[in-house]
């Protein structure tokens, strides 16, 4: 906290983002109001769990994972009407679309099924040392 504090009164660097899973409502708006100063761009990281929490910032957006790595962006608070619909941004830039093949462009099919026993990042089971061989 005192460190995004201070980075951003120092007006230093071009952005700050910090990671505050424990932030306090008063200093969430102590932030708030020092970034409003500030030329950069300041970004408060906290944990999903805190969405249903109470915050000055004047713009919270809950970011999440989709398919094929898209970028999911759902805004909780904004200025102006709300936007109940997710903004999509894609994984591939638009100007690579044409060179990617017609395979690759189709969404994953991983998504929605059990992980299968070989794929990478299933659950390890550790193995047991065979009894008929020798330590040596």
């Amino acid at each position: 906290m005192w460190v995004a504090e201070q980075l951003i009164k120092s007006a230093s660097c071009g952005a700050v983002v910090a990671w505050l899973p424990q932030a306090r409502p008063e200093q969430i708006r102590r932030l708030q109001v020092c970034a409003q100063s500030f030329e950069g761009l300041a970004f408060l990281c906290r944990p999903e769990g805190a969405r249903h929490e109470a915050s000055a910032a004047p713009l919270r957006v809950l970011a999440v994972c989709g398919p094929d790595w898209e970028l999911r962006l759902q805004i909780l608070k904004r200025r102006g009407p709300t936007l109940d619909d997710p903004i999509v941004l894609p994984s591939t830039p638009g100007g690579l679309a044409c060179v990617i093949t017609p395979r690759l462009r189709r969404p994953s099919r991983l998504f929605g099924r059990e992980v299968p026993a070989d794929a990478v990042g299933r659950p390890v089971v550790a193995l047991r040392p065979r009894r008929d061989t020798a330590v040596q």
